[in-house]
């Protein structure tokens, strides 16, 4: 149960990693416990991001490969009103896609052999199976390479405890399909291919960049062309199995700028490849390259980073230009509300006081165009540090007329704010003030001609 959110005293962005690493160390698998019961009719789009930010933020983190939620409690995840819900959004983001239970390695499983006799007849892919197990099937493109079907979660259309399944009316045409036993444990087995008799298409030659280059973007990725190909798919991954591909881009040229990826890492190994594509022809596939993408991204602070003072300087990657880069900081991803922006060619800037603050979640990405081309850095999360309250009437050394009301900069975490006053810097006695300022209320009741002391 952590019920916390990422950035709290109590930050969901360090206990949640440190249960990954526990369960690692037992050989077991986490299910980590959202409380959701925050959620109103007045939620906000930002509360909304911020599940689904400790959603992936739970599988980014987790060493089994096994990542789970669980969300407390689930008419939380309805209860909006006439506003879209947790639910709509997590269906939309990050549970788009079906997905099989994970395996649970400490258990023993069985391997019965593969199922037999895998046909489609109709709108049905039939089989004979096995006793005491399930079976999953993937429907992938009739063209697709054979060689490059891993099981990708993209292509699974479900799982069946019978020797029959339906297949969806979307899949019905243009599709290979693959059945694969899955035991009691969650072993998946390998699968069985139905295919197509379809000609082969010739593997693409790749021209640039060079195995193990190290590149600013933007860059171009380059290819010879395929005699027959109707058009080419790039691909990139973090292995060089493609297991599974992390994003693709299918166009009809020889060549696809590297802004056209919203997944290459800056400074990361990955690996690049392109399939060669045309109708009745199963695809060419080229070799695999490693590259190392160097992209432009806020180096300071660290997405994720917590307990940063309210002002700062940021610094980011310039990607080899001295172009002019804009700085933005935001309260949400989606830069909706800019509480700052500011330009720089030596790739930081200085964010001023009085413009963060304090104890909030921040967002801060870059934008530069170079080569005639606009790059958007991802954006940082990170927050800011908890202070003690800021007075705006007085200031220090400052003057209390009769008509002023005592007030303090408001901070959205704060529930209530005591004010104080006494006769002695030192000595907080019975000769002072004293008022508690709840409900959001940033300044007394009263100006100061009404305050008595004593």
């Amino acid at each position: 149960q952590v019920y916390w959110h990422i950035g709290a005293t109590a930050d969901f962005g360090k206990i949640t990693p440190w249960w990954g690493r526990v369960a690692e160390k037992f050989g077991r698998h986490v299910f980590i416990s959202h409380s959701i019961s925050d959620i109103t009719s007045n939620a906000t789009a930002g509360l909304l991001n911020e599940y689904v930010d400790e959603v992936e933020l739970t599988r980014d983190t987790n060493k089994q490969n096994a990542p789970g939620s669980i969300f407390y409690s689930c008419k939380y995840l309805y209860r909006m009103g006439s506003k879209p819900s947790l639910a709509r959004k997590l269906l939309s983001t990050s549970y788009a896609r079906p997905a099989l239970p994970p395996m649970m390695p400490w258990k023993e499983g069985f391997n019965p052999g593969p199922v037999q006799n895998l046909e489609h007849s109709g709108n049905n892919l039939t089989w004979t199976g096995h006793e005491g197990v399930r079976y999953t099937v993937y429907a992938f493109p009739a063209t697709m390479n054979q060689a490059t079907f891993t099981r990708q979660v993209e292509y699974l259309l479900g799982m069946s405890y019978e020797t029959t399944f339906t297949i969806p009316e979307e899949y019905r045409d243009d599709y290979q399909y693959a059945v694969c036993v899955l035991d009691r444990v969650g072993n998946e087995y390998d699968p069985v291919l139905l295919t197509l008799d379809y000609d082969q298409l010739d593997a693409p030659v790749l021209t640039a960049p060079e195995a193990g280059a190290e590149i600013d973007t933007p860059f171009n990725f380059e290819w010879q062309a395929v005699e027959g190909a109707a058009d080419y798919t790039v691909e990139i991954c973090d292995n060089e199995n493609f297991t599974p591909a992390l994003e693709r881009v299918t166009t009809t040229a020889t060549t696809v700028s590297s802004v056209q990826f919203t997944k290459l890492r800056h400074q990361a190994q990955q690996y690049w490849r392109v399939q060669a594509n045309a109708p009745r022809h199963f695809s060419g596939l080229s070799e695999v390259r490693p590259i190392t993408p160097k992209l432009l991204t806020i180096t300071y602070p660290e997405d994720g980073a917590t307990g940063m003072n309210t002002t700062f300087t940021a610094q980011w990657y310039t990607v080899g230009t001295d172009e002019e880069a804009t700085l933005e900081i935001a309260t949400d991803d989606t830069f909706a509300q800019i509480l700052f922006s500011g330009t720089s060619t030596t790739g930081e800037l200085l964010v001023p006081d009085d413009i963060l603050e304090a104890g909030g979640t921040f967002y801060a990405r870059v934008r530069l165009t170079t080569q005639g081309v606009e790059l958007i850095s991802l954006p940082a999360r990170f927050t800011t540090t908890q202070q003690p309250v800021k007075m705006l009437v007085p200031q220090a050394g400052g003057v209390l007329l009769p008509t002023d009301f005592l007030e303090v900069k408001p901070q959205s975490w704060a529930l209530s704010y005591t004010i104080e006053i006494s006769a002695s810097e030192t000595t907080w006695g019975r000769t002072r003030f004293s008022e508690k300022l709840t409900n959001e209320q940033p300044a007394t009741d009263y100006p100061a001609s009404e305050i008595k002391l004593g």
